[in-house]
């Protein structure tokens, strides 16, 4: 087969793929199509029954018309200069005007479009970052990654991939909550859906950008060897970014686990220890300035060493 790499690469044989066509068996064979189709029942049920549960819930504490008649937020009375006569009820209120919001939603929009091109950036350098690593393995001369560059380049750009994803996640999730206060929402509900959608739309092309690349269009853009356009430019490098011949499902595979289980420890983290060791260093430091150690904690000494859980201490949930 041709080589992964100008010059320092040399022709590799078919059969060392053959670990990378076992490992694409272990997740695309006959038993995938019935996992997909109860999966798909399954994400469907679990909706309407979740539906029929909220239903049920909003009955029994009497919430039909609640956000109908919900209050405007206190910050966006206190913001809003502008003033008007409600139609039905015939009172002053604080209205922002339709060119206000314009371009308040002209600003949101913009800047969340710019951080989905930050994300595609950060896609193509892990590709560019992909394809430069296995010159460099191979012009190395080390036996052993040469015969594992494939596997060791996949990993390598998969956990730098998730470390970016977390680094952009926690960054803009700060700059979400920033444009939606500036987008001023007039109810918390208008308030919770704007900030929901602008972490749905980021969230989708942070975590799943690199997942669809190599899933739909890794190895699509490929001519022919020897091609003298792909040497052009970084850019026109991914033309030369091929799968294996075992398919690139294996390379997927180790995308997505390592992006799941790496997601998974760092948010336990987060959630859980990192709560539990504040709260323990909050507790040792207030023993230390107490003087009397045999009485005991009133409720709200307790609660005062916890932590504040914000306005939106749900919404991860």
């Amino acid at each position: 087969m041709c080589p992964l790499c100008d010059k320092v690469c040399d022709y590799q044989k078919l059969n060392s793929s053959c670990v990378f066509a076992e490992i694409t068996y272990l997740f695309d064979n006959p038993a995938t199509v019935f996992f997909a189709i109860f999966m798909s029942f399954w994400a469907t049920t679990f909706l309407e029954l979740w539906k029929r549960q909220q239903a049920v819930i909003v009955w029994e504490w009497d919430l039909q018309n609640v956000e109908e008649d919900e209050e405007p937020r206190p910050e966006f009375e206190t913001s809003v200069k502008t003033f008007r006569t409600n139609p039905v009820t015939m009172e002053r209120e604080p209205y922002l005007p339709t060119w206000s919001r314009a371009w308040r939603f002209l600003a949101t929009s913009s800047a969340v479009m710019f951080m989905v091109v930050v994300v595609m950036g950060a896609v193509l350098g892990t590709i560019i970052y992909r394809i430069s690593v296995v010159t460099v393995i191979y012009g190395s001369g080390e036996q052993f990654l040469k015969k594992h560059a494939k596997i060791f380049t996949s990993i390598t750009a998969a956990v730098i991939n998730l470390v970016i994803i977390m680094i952009l996640t926690k960054l803009y999730q700060r700059l979400a909550l920033w444009l939606t206060n500036l987008e001023n929402p007039r109810t918390q509900t208008e308030y919770e859906d704007s900030y929901t959608f602008k972490i749905f739309v980021f969230q989708f092309v942070n975590f799943y950008s690199s997942l669809i690349y190599i899933a739909f269009f890794k190895g699509r853009f490929f001519v022919h060897p020897g091609d003298a356009s792909a040497r052009n430019s970084a850019f026109t490098r991914l033309k030369i970014d091929v799968c294996d011949p075992a398919g690139c499902l294996s390379e997927l595979c180790i995308q997505l686990s390592i992006i799941m289980v790496g997601k998974q420890l760092l948010n336990n983290f987060l959630e859980i220890l990192y709560p539990k060791m504040y709260n323990w260093w909050s507790k040792r430091m207030h023993r230390s300035n107490t003087k009397n150690l045999e009485r005991k904690y009133t409720r709200w000494e307790e609660d005062f060493q916890l932590q504040d859980p914000g306005r939106l201490a749900l919404f991860e949930e």
